[in-house]
């Protein structure tokens, strides 16, 4: 395929300088049939993205943010792009040639309030990958109902890694990530508060156009993690459907607090959610009741 002549996509890279960057930069400048403007977005000091600046390219572009975090990061990422479309890539996922070229076969000439997705093959850190999610978002279906709601036994793998996320600038710009308080619910918070502020539709290649690292967690990090969630959830009422955070707190929380051992987090989290349960919600209940069943009692 014919490569145009100027970039038309810009990707962004926030990172804290880990050597898989490297290879992240190369699968983003080796997509098929664009040319890509590639913004590595540095969390340290200028010694720390000179460093960076020798492994990479000479046509990436690096800068740095003084260690303020990831969104910080990445903002500043977003904002030196110059590029039509930008797309989001972790320093440790890479890119298959053909991302952008399937996902820019999705939109209609002059359509802006889209955002593209696909799915992503796992790499963890032993064992076999897969592939997820197996489903996008239905038209008219809103993002937190997609992501939180369970509607089938597979329903709650539901996901939308950001390094998939492909958007026009101006979507990114005038939505900036929270930089105030990172939490591992900012990607979710930022797709359920713009698509709140101004609506935009997602559509997902279910082709895996992604390499998607997972770390592992200890029982101590989970049970921390559920906690953070049951407050997280709480914060977002304004935005999703009490039947999305029923399904959530009887879905991720009460599996988070479960396989940390956690067993007073997932029964509080199960008590405060049941006067909530309606018939939607009867999924999400009975799979939270048989996980607690497997061994699992209300603490005294």
């Amino acid at each position: 395929m014919e490569r145009v002549e100027q970039p038309q996509i810009s990707a962004v890279l926030p990172t804290l300088g880990r050597p898989t960057l490297v290879h992240a930069v190369e699968s983003a400048l080796q997509q098929e049939g664009v040319r890509v403007e590639a913004v590595v977005s540095v969390d340290g000091d200028k010694d720390l993205a000179r460093s960076v600046r020798t492994q990479l390219p000479s046509e990436c572009d690096v800068v740095w943010t003084g260690g303020a975090g990831l969104n910080a990061a990445r903002n500043l990422g977003i904002r030196e792009s110059t590029q039509t479309w930008v797309g989001l890539l972790d320093d440790d996922d890479t890119w298959d040639p053909r991302k952008t070229v399937t996902q820019l076969a999705m939109v209609n000439e002059g359509e802006s309030d889209v955002l593209l997705a696909s799915a992503v093959r796992t790499v963890p850190e032993a064992g076999p990958g897969q592939v997820r999610p197996k489903r996008g978002p239905r038209p008219g279906e809103p993002v937190a109902d997609y992501l939180f709601r369970r509607r089938s036994l597979t329903d709650f793998k539901n996901g939308l890694m950001p390094s998939t996320w492909l958007a026009p600038r101006p979507l990114f710009v005038e939505n900036p990530f929270d930089e105030a308080d990172f939490s591992r619910h900012d990607d979710w918070a930022w797709l359920v508060t713009t698509q709140a502020r101004h609506p935009f539709e997602v559509r997902l290649a279910l082709e895996p156009l992604v390499l998607y690292r997972v770390l592992g967690a200890d029982s101590a990090s989970r049970k921390t993690k559920a906690r953070a969630s049951r407050a997280w959830i709480g914060s977002m009422d304004e935005y999703i459907s009490p039947a999305a955070r029923v399904d959530f707190m009887l879905t991720a929380v009460n599996f988070l607090a479960l396989s940390s051992g956690g067993r007073a987090e997932a029964w509080t989290a199960f008590r405060e959610a049941l006067p909530s349960v309606r018939p939607q919600n009867s999924l999400a209940a009975l799979a939270a009741m048989y996980r607690m069943a497997r061994g699992q009692r209300p603490p005294r």
